[in-house]
């Protein structure tokens, strides 16, 4: 009776372990069987297959990533640019009936200029350490009261609002340097890009039998007085890109440089 009674506990014990693991009692032996032949992965994995069935295995779903907010792309606005149509150039020459010299001309918008410096030998006028060679090339250099009447007929020493008219075309007196200066002939890579053909050279000044500032700077008479001492010049030099003026001694040596007292429309 004892027998029997320990006999059925332990067949009860045994049926509720085996239903608490879900694992049938005939599956573990197919499994002790074949341990001699399957790796520990597949032993594993056949554990698995027959202790949990897919019926009962929870399928763990990974959630959902978070949506990335989306960039905003800025619009870039270019800025208004407003095309200003470049000012009318023509080439012309000109030959002075005093002495049958030929000076190339330019005309840069409502203006004729002469492209070279004035080379008539009148009063009191030098070439640069008179030297001939420099006048051939820089042109003469004269005294203010001179240079008023140095110009042939039909063409005059400009005045202060006359340069004032160049300046502004050629871009302000900030750059007109630049682009009126020639592509040669001034010192430490102080060339310009000579956009109107004005080709300006740098001719230097003298004052009182000395010569100075030959190929670094170039300076030019107007017409304008600043008192009965003093008249204005505009000068460019090799170290900056624009036009400046100021007023200097009447006795000084200068360049001059004519512009035709008028021209017709072309």
């Amino acid at each position: 009776m004892k027998r029997l009674t320990l006999l059925l506990l332990m067949l009860l014990f045994s049926g509720v372990f085996a239903q608490g693991l879900k694992v049938p009692i005939r599956n573990v032996a197919v499994v002790d069987t074949q341990i001699g032949e399957q790796s520990g992965a597949a032993m594993y994995k056949k554990f698995m297959e027959t202790s949990h069935p897919a019926s009962q295995q929870q399928t763990v779903v990974p959630p959902a990533p978070s949506p990335q907010p989306q960039q905003q792309v800025k619009s870039v606005q270019k800025p208004n640019t407003v095309s200003v149509a470049a000012p009318s150039v023509s080439l012309g020459t000109f030959t002075d009936p005093r002495d049958g010299k030929t000076y190339r001309t330019v005309r840069i918008g409502n203006q004729t200029w002469m492209a070279e410096n004035l080379n008539y030998q009148i009063g009191k006028s030098s070439c640069y350490k008179n030297k001939d060679d420099n006048c051939q090339k820089y042109g003469r250099l004269y005294d203010w009261n001179t240079a008023m009447s140095a110009c042939p007929a039909g063409w005059r020493l400009p005045s202060n609002s006359d340069w004032d008219d160049l300046v502004e075309t050629a871009g302000g007196d900030k750059i007109a340097g630049r682009k009126l200066k020639s592509k040669t002939g001034w010192s430490r890579k102080g060339n310009g890009t000579d956009d109107f053909s004005f080709s300006a050279l740098p001719g230097g000044r003298g004052y009182g039998g000395s010569f100075i500032n030959v190929g670094d700077y170039g300076y030019w008479w107007s017409a304008t007085e600043n008192d009965a001492s003093y008249a204005w010049v505009r000068y460019m030099g090799y170290d900056g890109a624009g036009v400046d003026r100021h007023y200097y001694y009447k006795t000084g040596l200068y360049s001059a440089r004519c512009l035709q007292n008028s021209a017709a429309p072309q």
